[in-house]
């Protein structure tokens, strides 16, 4: 996911400097579970170019509370070809500063500050592939009901299975809504429920699958496909880690065909990246110093110094540079930018692909010189 990925270069400046919040009016609330909200917006027909979006994107809100300002993403649980709301599901997180805050409070006819539609973790309708893979855990089936809609609509070929894990059946966010849908697409969309501790008659896998569980329910119930099938993630980190551990290193799926969503910033796992682009004079290694960088951003270069420790996005703030951010934990990447010269250190580095670390990309809100100079390019 990212800002300005799906971006053409030729427009990115005057699309950077065009983006902004807006204040959006809340249609409605809908209680899915006892922790879980679904929020419809209206959006006014002056806005419904801003905000038209692909599935599996997602949008941020920013508001205030006590006194600070709080910055959140949420995935678009609606669907951009078949419904006609604009809607998004928040799930209360135990210590969260806004979840719990909105459950409780939100009504109809409230506004909220809404950030446009981003974000990578879309599926390619041109794509030839006809096999898909949800894995969902929570409040993760919103990009993925999203997602699924739209296959379903798009790509009439499309066959697709959602593997959704829960606590409980009743933390089963969209049960209703998913449940329809298999039966209005019978044969084409499958759901294979995981639930720690089942009740009821409902047919479902038990316990908290790790990678060998769903290693084993993928390679033995879908041994043709799996491995030309598209796999998208999202749900709780460790989740997140058991499937995509599965995939890639016991089923042996292309990295390419696996595609995750990170959110959870308190938990995911720390990774650091060390990421050096060669040059004809290459840079100097440096020891606790300061470092000079040379910040290409809306069509001009500035010089700045970052200091020991400091990210280049907060030195680029501490500048006066309008530099672009979101999440400022490695999950967003909206302060993506190329790193044309130098060396940095990332502590997360989630929302790139591995091509994208090959190719230079570099989170600023993790990168932390390793080189005397740095050329970084917003422009890219």
């Amino acid at each position: 996911m990212g800002l300005f990925d799906f971006f053409k270069k030729k427009d990115k400046i005057e699309t950077q400097l065009e983006k902004k919040f807006y204040p959006l009016s809340v249609a409605k609330v809908v209680r899915q579970t006892e922790n879980a909200i679904s929020v419809y917006f209206d959006i006014p027909k002056a806005l419904q170019k801003t905000f038209e979006y692909k599935a599996g994107q997602y949008v941020t809100l920013r508001t205030k509370k006590d006194a600070n300002q709080v910055l959140r993403s949420y995935s678009l649980s609606s669907c951009p070809t078949t419904d006609e709301f604009f809607r998004i599901a928040i799930k209360r997180k135990n210590g969260g500063i806004l979840s719990g805050h909105l459950i409780d409070t939100l009504k109809a006819d409230d506004v909220l500050e809404v950030f446009p539609p981003l974000g990578t973790f879309t599926p390619n309708l041109k794509a030839k592939t006809t096999a898909y893979f949800l894995y969902a855990g929570g409040s993760g089936i919103t990009p993925m009901i999203s997602i699924a809609k739209t296959l379903l609509s798009e790509k009439k070929n499309a066959n697709i299975t959602l593997i959704y894990a829960n606590r409980s059946w009743e933390t089963v966010i969209y049960l209703k809504e998913l449940d329809d849908l298999a039966k209005k697409y019978t044969g084409r969309f499958e759901i294979k429920h995981i639930i720690d501790e089942p009740t009821g008659m409902r047919k479902s896998y038990k316990g908290i699958f790790q990678s060998k569980d769903y290693a084993n329910l993928i390679g033995s119930n879908y041994t043709k496909i799996f491995a030309k099938g598209e796999h998208f993630i999202c749900g709780p980190t460790p989740m997140m880690q058991a499937v995509e551990t599965a995939l890639k290193n016991v089923l042996k799926v292309e990295n390419d065909k696996v595609h995750i969503e990170y959110f959870d910033m308190d938990k995911q796992a720390k990774q650091t990246t060390n990421l050096h682009i060669e040059q004809k004079n290459a840079a100097k290694k440096l020891d606790n110093q300061a470092v000079v960088a040379e910040i290409v951003l809306n069509g001009k270069t500035k010089t700045i110094n970052i200091p020991a420790g400091e990210t280049v996005l907060e030195s680029c703030l501490d500048a006066g540079l309008d530099a672009p951010y979101m999440c400022e934990a490695g999950v967003c990447s909206t302060c993506r930018a190329m790193l044309s010269e130098g060396e940095v250190t990332m502590d997360a580095t989630h929302a790139l692909t591995e091509n994208e670390l090959k190719e230079g990309y570099i989170l600023t809100c993790q990168a932390k010189a390793k080189s005397e100079k740095l050329v970084v390019n917003f422009d890219f």
